[in-house]
């Protein structure tokens, strides 16, 4: 809700479910809680403890997976917020804290990080892990092995931020006036990978949608936001990613996008 979590909704929620009898069917909730994908946005050590202490008085235990992938990806600031891991309104429940290590260093080396306090849910993680793939790659292991003993990974990680800074304020400034007076909206993101636009007056910019194809025509490419939706019904946001894009190409980028953003509206005026 307005990009915070609706803990109303949730209560309500869980209150149906178990009305319905589906309760003991929820095992656990997902929360990506630092400069998340798509939002950009952060959750809080207050709204955390109120999830803790709403999931804790459920008659069926409900884990917390909290995803934490972008907790480093700051620009300036990391975000003063305290994980489940250690916050008293989890301690009964199965916690599960995933981060990674290619995010912020090599993406391609596709090594990750957990801790699980429940050895249930961790010996059927472990067998699943050690089935699907026989483990982590030994070579991408030692790779990041030596660049977090030899200080390499935090002096590339702090390189890292003051680029993908740059390349978050090139993008939101290339846009900027231009796409905000069409009447766009979107805030400036402290961390992360992505802005995340709302359009004007509920215009559909969804896969289907007379915009997404004009950007298409454009040579420009965004993830529809009603794919982040579970129901799909909201088909008004869109993700845009600055990551793997050089300064000239994000500002081209936003030029022609903003085009088609012009184009739709000099379509509705006529």
């Amino acid at each position: 809700e307005d990009g915070e979590i609706d803990l109303a909704g949730l209560e309500r929620l869980l209150s149906q479910f178990e009305s319905e009898g589906y309760l003991d069917k929820i095992k656990a909730l997902y929360l990506v809680s630092y400069f998340s994908n798509p939002s950009g946005h952060c959750v809080s050590e207050k709204v955390k403890s109120d999830i803790g202490s709403l999931l804790s008085r459920q008659k069926e235990p409900i884990a917390i997976i909290e995803d934490a992938a972008y907790r480093e990806l700051y620009y300036q600031y990391p975000f003063e917020s305290r994980s489940s891991v250690v916050l008293e309104s989890f301690n009964h429940l199965p916690v599960l804290y995933t981060s990674t290590l290619t995010k912020p260093y090599a993406s391609g080396l596709k090594v990750g990080f957990s801790y699980c306090s429940d050895t249930n849910w961790l010996n059927s993680m472990l067998s699943v892990k050690g089935q699907q793939d026989f483990g982590t790659a030994n070579f991408a292991q030692a790779i990041l092995e030596h660049a977090l003993s030899s200080g390499r990974f935090d002096t590339h990680l702090n390189s890292i931020r003051g680029l993908y800074k740059s390349k978050m304020l090139t993008l939101h400034e290339s846009l900027g006036e231009s796409l905000k007076s069409l009447g766009w909206e979107w805030e400036e993101p402290e961390g992360g990978l992505y802005l995340w636009l709302k359009s004007p007056s509920e215009m559909r910019t969804d896969g289907e949608s007379q915009f997404h194809k004009s950007c298409i025509e454009n040579g420009v490419f965004y993830v529809p936001g009603d794919l982040c939706y579970p129901g799909n019904e909201i088909r008004s946001q869109i993700r845009l990613s600055f990551g793997s894009l050089n300064l000239a190409d994000i500002r081209e980028a936003a030029l022609r996008f903003l085009a088609a953003a012009e184009s739709m509206t000099d379509s509705a005026i006529t």
